[in-house]
């Protein structure tokens, strides 16, 4: 388990995140397959926007989010990773999906292409 720590000048904590990720699947070529566990708690101390479009008004939100991913080697010509993430979010719900390409013509140059869905 992991835990990150935010605080203020004062040593309250505005912000903790728990992270557990109990199985974790890595091959010798470097392929990996995972599933994790996150637990937040976020004290906000003013209301703030979020993407321009959500305002997350000030208080305490607690809130959990799993997430499963799966990618290929980087060191393949082709590698790819996916990975979702969906749970709780600042008193509402956000799911969201990615799915990055990369291409790798030599040790020296490579080409990648990332998306990402948030719902």
């Amino acid at each position: 388990m992991q835990t990150l720590l935010a605080t203020d000048m004062q040593r309250e904590v505005l912000s903790r995140l728990n992270r557990i990720r109990p199985f974790e699947f890595n091959t010798y070529g470097s392929n990996r397959l995972f599933i994790e566990w996150k637990q937040y708690h976020e004290r906000v101390v003013t209301d703030f926007p979020l993407f321009g479009r959500l305002d997350i008004p000030a208080g305490k939100y607690d809130f959990g989010r799993y997430r499963v991913g799966l990618s290929t080697g980087v060191q393949r010509p082709l590698s790819i990773s996916l990975e979702f993430e969906d749970g709780g979010f600042f008193g509402g719900n956000r799911r969201e999906t990615s799915l990055d390409f990369q291409w790798r013509q030599s040790a020296h140059f490579f080409v990648g292409l990332a998306s990402v869905k948030t719902s």
